[in-house]
């Protein structure tokens, strides 16, 4: 019983930053880029999402390891295992990627909110500020809890809404492979498997197991 109980501990430390790095994959750009992809091929492209959570399952997985197992986030280990200059080369295609996402996550942040009548004047400060307050708080387990119960009712949002519109008239194979297609398929591959991933999820296992 105990054996089991620790098992159970065990994954549920890991489970809750797995958890919020696949809900992080649903960002506004994943959502332009699956809206793109579904108002084009229709159903063309659920087989090869269904085929992407393969790559991302042990993705995710082995991220988790690591940082379970070493207690420290991937820069660090990069740094130590191979050398300072390779970590900081690895660290700018991160920062441009992340400076990239902010920008779109910001832009839909404020797209948003103003289709509920909030000008981005007033929900863009307000939201960089409490952005901010997260990061230096650094209560990582406190901010964990409340961005769980979030991505359960995003989820829940999702499935209602697909359920009203599921059709059986459209194809599920490819029927035409062209230019537009394989930029999709990159496009998609792209939302569901990010590189900041390995580096969140390391260091937020390692956080959260000590």
């Amino acid at each position: 019983m105990n054996d089991i109980k620790q098992k159970f501990a065990k994954l549920r430390k890991v489970f809750g930053p797995a958890w919020l790095v696949m809900m992080a994959d649903v960002d506004a750009a994943s959502i332009i880029t699956a809206m793109q992809s579904g108002a084009t091929f229709k159903y063309q492209f659920i087989l090869i999402l269904i085929a992407l959570i393969i790559p991302l399952y042990f993705i995710c997985e082995v991220a988790g390891r690591v940082g379970a197992v070493t207690k420290k986030g991937l820069g660090e280990l990069i740094r130590e295992n191979f050398s300072k200059k390779l970590s900081v080369a690895l660290s700018f295609p991160m920062a441009i990627t992340d400076l990239l996402s902010y920008v779109a996550e910001y832009v839909a942040i404020g797209v948003g909110l103003s289709m509920i009548g909030i000008p981005p004047i007033i929900s863009l400060p307000v939201v960089y500020i409490v952005h901010i307050i997260l990061v230096f708080k650094k209560e990582y387990k406190t901010t964990e809890k409340y961005l769980l119960i979030v991505s359960v009712v995003m989820l829940l949002s999702y499935i209602f809404f697909m359920m009203r519109g599921i059709s059986f008239k459209y194809p599920l194979l490819p029927t035409n492979i062209n230019r537009n297609f394989l930029f999709l398929i990159a496009a998609n591959v792209g939302a569901v498997i990010m590189p900041f991933m390995l580096f969140y999820q390391t260091t937020a296992t390692a956080k959260k197991d000590t």
